[in-house]
């Protein structure tokens, strides 16, 4: 196993960050090393994220005694982790393991609260490659840093940020295949980003402008309350990072539209219609291109004998029934929902189908794909902290 301590130093402005490598358990390849690179990502990662001025574990040694120094090593507990952070005035420690699991490794990071002596965020994401594990632990770091940051304003993660209301998911755990996997408790936006969010992240210069010459159903500003789509998985990224949070993994997705249930879609188990999604009915052609038209008849994606009264995208929250146990909305239709995993080299998993797709690609556990430099009508996304 690995124990990954990460240390916020909450003591000055900007509040200091400490970033210490992982301990490496020796039936781990190559642990030792991997502990080094995995230290150094939370450090990059957290530079990136900005807001917190950062330390290295060389620079906390330093202003640590020795025993302090002993307690270090492999510390990873509730109670040595607040002794380490009270000795340098931490109020945020960041500890955490990275698991073998068959042909995959997992990262888990939680966050560790000195005021409340209790970790108050946990991360876990799955890793079918090393090479995955810098984008893993920018986002699972962004996420932590997002609720140290709601912390610090006494904020709960179930609030609302730069507009974006967030809703808690309780752990869970998840049934794939012949499994359970287990899905921690984080917060995740009640609606699709809406192009009205995505502009205050682009007036604050943290976000670029939609490519909006992709397609006419490209959503501008007189679709404020529509969700922003025709933007690429960096720039949802951007925008989930300006929250403080980042886009879900696949199982938080998914753990979140069943919304503590077992069900087929989010609202149920009964067949989507024109009360509870957007989807591609009798409308949906006039919004198609040639070549896209022919393939959807070719391979009947059209549902001629339906009319839910937009032709694309329609403003979020516009299909009550359709609302899953938790209040979310939209997780079916409208437009695909990008996330944070890998599906195949240069793309990324998404769910939740769109207002170009049939029913069949509403199911929770439908997976699609989209490229990660694409942008499209039919894909926008929604965040978690």
């Amino acid at each position: 196993m690995l124990a990954l301590a990460l240390a916020f130093v909450v003591a000055a402005e900007p509040p200091r960050l400490i970033v210490l490598n992982p301990v490496a358990a020796a039936d781990l390849a190559g642990g030792i090393e991997l502990a080094r690179t995995l230290g150094e990502m939370a450090g990059t990662a957290a530079v990136d994220v900005g807001g917190f001025a950062v330390l290295s574990e060389s620079d906390l040694k330093s202003a640590l005694d020795f025993e302090a120094n002993r307690q270090l090593m492999g510390c990873s507990e509730g109670s040595c982790l607040a002794e380490i952070a009270e000795g340098v005035d931490a109020r945020f420690v960041i500890s955490g393991r990275v698991s073998p699991l068959g042909t995959t490794t997992v990262i888990y990071l939680s966050l560790f609260d000195r005021d409340k002596t209790a970790a108050v965020k946990k991360t876990q994401t799955v890793l079918s490659t090393l090479s995955q594990a810098p984008a893993a632990v920018g986002e699972a770091v962004a996420s932590l840093l997002g609720a140290a940051r709601s912390a610090l304003a006494n904020k709960p993660l179930g609030t609302k940020v730069a507009g974006v209301e967030f809703v808690d998911v309780a752990a869970s755990n998840l049934p794939m295949d012949d499994r359970l996997v287990p899905v921690p408790a984080f917060a995740i936006a009640r609606t699709e980003t809406t192009v009205e969010q995505y502009q205050s992240c682009v007036k604050a210069g943290a976000c670029t402008v939609p490519d909006r010459s992709v397609s006419p159903s490209c959503n501008g500003a007189d679709k404020a309350q529509h969700p922003v789509n025709c933007l690429t998985w960096m720039q949802a990224r951007d925008f989930c990072r300006f929250l403080g949070g980042r886009l879900p993994e696949s199982v938080e997705w998914r753990a979140a539209a069943r919304g503590g249930r077992n069900v087929t879609y989010p609202w149920g188990d009964a067949p989507p219609d024109r009360t509870r999604v957007n989807y591609c009915d009798k409308n949906c052609p006039s919004v198609l291109t040639t070549q896209e038209l022919s393939i959807w008849r070719e391979n009947r994606w059209i549902d001629d004998g339906a009319d839910d009264g937009f032709a694309a995208t329609a403003p979020v929250g516009s299909f009550g029934a359709g609302n899953n146990a938790l209040g979310l909305v939209d997780l079916a239709g409208n437009v695909y929902e990008m996330c944070a995993n890998d599906q195949d080299v240069g793309t990324k998993v998404m769910h939740g189908g769109s207002y170009a797709f049939t029913p069949p690609w509403m199911r929770i556990d439908a997976v699609n794909r989209t490229r990660v430099t694409a942008a499209s009508p039919f894909v926008g996304f929604r965040c978690v902290r």
